[in-house]
């Protein structure tokens, strides 16, 4: 079990502990993750590094 959660928290912050049951841990990352996605330009960045190499 804890390696499956292990997996999921890799994928994306705050899924292992929606799978252990720690919901409202696990939504608090997802929010975090994802504010920290867009006020980052993080998907932007790794849009424009696929864009080079391609």
């Amino acid at each position: 079990m804890r390696n499956i959660a292990a997996l999921f928290s890799i994928l994306m912050p705050g899924f292992g502990q929606i799978y252990n049951g720690q919901f409202l841990k696990g939504v608090f990352f997802l929010i975090v993750e994802h504010f920290d996605n867009v006020f980052g330009h993080i998907n932007q960045a790794v849009h424009l590094d696929l864009n080079v190499m391609a």
